[in-house]
């Protein structure tokens, strides 16, 4: 799936790529493929985002808790933009597991594009 959305994002000329990972195995799948685009990691472990600070492109995010992914990733895009990593029109790709709690690895990938709406 790593490849997938790196390729993904590549095809679509992507301004990043936001990826939900507990342990970090889904950011570092992603890094080896080197993405063009911004690589960000969004944990709820301090321990995971602090090992992918180490990483090359990864930049890693670190939340409260990954209950609602859907709120999550606006709050990741309204953050991002005023570092100017994303911007209204930009394309973005997700990739999430639906069953993380089971072990499962990442097995969705969405495709968003930014709008206006996430104005500060």
């Amino acid at each position: 799936t790593g490849s997938s959305a790196v390729k993904t994002a590549f095809d679509l000329q992507a301004a990043g790529v936001i990826c939900f990972t507990d342990s970090g195995a889904t950011a570092l799948r992603l890094a080896m493929y080197r993405p063009h685009c911004a690589l960000v990691c969004v944990t709820s472990h301090a321990r995971v985002a602090r090992q992918m600070q180490l990483t090359f492109g990864v930049l890693p995010f670190l939340v409260g808790s990954m209950r609602n992914i859907d709120a999550l990733t606006d709050h990741v895009i309204r953050t991002l933009r005023p570092t100017g990593v994303v911007r209204s029109g930009d394309t973005i790709v997700r990739l999430s597991g639906g069953l993380a709690e089971k072990g499962a690895s990442s097995d969705h990938l969405s495709v968003f594009v930014v709008c206006l709406l996430y104005t500060s």
